[in-house]
C-alpha cells in the first residue's frame, strides 16, 4: 500500500461525516501506477486533452479505467483540493458531488473572505479498489493533523478548524467520463 499525504479534501471529507471542516497541505508529487494492464497510448493514438489546473495537469496515470487508475485519481484529487485556493478545479473533476460541492464552495468563500488554512496533513493508505463497469470505490484508511483557520490579520476564525483525526476508514466513489477519458468523483462516505 502506497502512503499520500492527507489534504483538504479528506478533511472537507470529515467534516461533513464526522463533523470536521478543512485544511489545506499540499502534495506536490503524486505516485506513479505501475500496475496498470490498460495500453499506453501510442504514436499513433492523439495525447488526451489536459484536465486540471494548467500548472498541474491530472497525470496520465490517472486516466485509465483501472484499478491503479482509480487509486491514481484519488491521490490527484486530493492534491488538486490542496493546492488550489478555487473551487473550480474541484468542480472540474466531480459530478453531482456534495462533499466536493461544499468543499469548492467553502474554497470559493474563503478566499472571498482572505481566509487561510493550515495544518489537515496526514498519511492516507489505500485499503481496497474495486472496478464495475463505469464505477470505481476506493476504500482508504486516513488521519489528519490539527487544522486551524485565520482571517486576513491572522487570527483565528470562530467555528472554524479541526481537531485531529485518527484512523478514519472513507469511501472514494467515482464514474468515468467516456468523452473526457477520466474518473469523476461523485461521492465520499465514512465506513
Amino acid at each position: 500500500m502506497r502512503m499520500v499525504r492527507v489534504t483538504a479534501a479528506v478533511a472537507a471529507s470529515v467534516a461533513l461525516l464526522a463533523g470536521c471542516s478543512r485544511g489545506e497541505q499540499a502534495n506536490e508529487t503524486l505516485p506513479s501506477s505501475s500496475t496498470s494492464t490498460s495500453a499506453e497510448p501510442s504514436e499513433t493514438t492523439p495525447a488526451l486533452p489536459p484536465i486540471g489546473p494548467a500548472d498541474f495537469p491530472m497525470p496520465v496515470e490517472a486516466r485509465k479505467k483501472t484499478e491503479a487508475g482509480a487509486e491514481a485519481f484519488l491521490d490527484y484529487y486530493i492534491a488538486v483540493e490542496a493546492r488550489s485556493d478555487e473551487g473550480e478545479p474541484i468542480r472540474q473533476i466531480s459530478s453531482e458531488c456534495a462533499v466536493c460541492r461544499y468543499v469548492a464552495d467553502q474554497k470559493d468563500a474563503d478566499l472571498a473572505k482572505g481566509y487561510q488554512s493550515s495544518g489537515g496533513d496526514g498519511p492516507t493508505t489505500v485499503i481496497e479498489s474495486i472496478v464495475q463497469g463505469d464505477q470505481a470505490n476506493v476504500i482508504f484508511s486516513t488521519s489528519a493533523s490539527e487544522v486551524s483557520v485565520v482571517d486576513a490579520n491572522g487570527l483565528p476564525v470562530p467555528d472554524r478548524g479541526d481537531p485531529a483525526v485518527t484512523s478514519l476508514e472513507l469511501d472514494a466513489f467515482m464514474v468515468w467520463d467516456v468523452g473526457r477519458t477520466t474518473w469523476l468523483m461523485t461521492e465520499f462516505a465514512q465506513r
